[in-house]
């Protein structure tokens, strides 16, 4: 308004009226509500409920195994809609390669990367004879819910045929899980994979760039996906330290 009515105003070019402005915008920001990571604890008993489930839970097991070992959105595990599957942007059954001592699953798309000519690697380990083994899983799953290529990562059966598993019916299948072992739903939801697998990842010592990395994060906000609950001072001030470098 003061340039419309041509009228000189250097005090909104202030230093004390940019810096006032600046911690508006820490101490108003928006913070979602976090969902609680699932534990390595956690992820036993579910895949011990979903091996109870014959050909559904094998695909269930697969898919949360991927989401936790992957840091992934659901937005790559799942569509959002039968009639929203679109292989060149969805996960389909071809994107996951075999790759000794584990296996490759590429991502064509993410939050943080939207063009389709930039694809993600995230490799997923082999944790030999292990009732955890996101490698294993992928195997039976495939044996049991046969795909093409193009068609979706994860089929589901229903009324004699195989259908796509949908984000909501994943959504919903996890939370029937969580309610079976004793869970509080308002805690948890499929993004507690996501925190999971990071939040795992640190706690075994993995660098912070690569958890960063592996989990497509393109900023430092992967910083607010690792739970620091239950950890030592040492663990936290290192991370701290770890984080201020970076912004240094």
């Amino acid at each position: 308004m003061h340039r419309y009515l041509q009228v000189s105003s250097e005090a909104l070019y202030s230093f004390e009226l940019n810096l006032m402005l600046r911690s508006l915008n820490i101490n108003m920001r928006h913070i979602p509500n976090q969902r609680l990571p699932v534990t390595l604890n956690m992820l036993h008993d579910i895949v011990n409920l979903c091996d109870t489930m014959h050909v559904l839970g094998k695909v269930i097991k697969c898919a949360i195994l991927f989401g936790f070992y992957g840091f992934l959105r659901q937005s790559n595990l799942t569509p959002a809609s039968h009639t929203s599957f679109d292989p060149t942007r969805n996960t389909c059954r071809g994107d996951v390669i075999m790759h000794r001592p584990g296996l490759v699953l590429i991502l064509k798309w993410s939050k943080t990367s939207q063009s389709s000519c930039k694809h993600a690697l995230i490799p997923l380990p082999e944790v030999h004879r292990h009732e955890l083994c996101p490698v294993a899983a992928f195997q039976t799953m495939v044996k049991a819910t046969p795909a093409r290529p193009n068609e979706p990562l994860f089929l589901i059966p229903r009324s004699g045929r195989y259908v796509t598993l949908t984000t909501g019916t994943l959504s919903k299948l996890f939370n029937a899980l969580l309610t079976d072992l004793g869970y509080n739903l308002s805690q948890y939801s499929l993004h507690s994979l996501r925190r999971g697998g990071a939040t795992a990842a640190y706690q075994a010592g993995a660098d912070f760039l690569n958890i960063q990395r592996h989990g497509t994060w393109s900023s430092d906000s992967f910083w607010r996906y690792i739970s620091t609950e239950g950890l030592a001072s040492s663990q936290i001030s290192k991370a701290l330290s770890h984080h201020v470098a970076l912004n240094c």
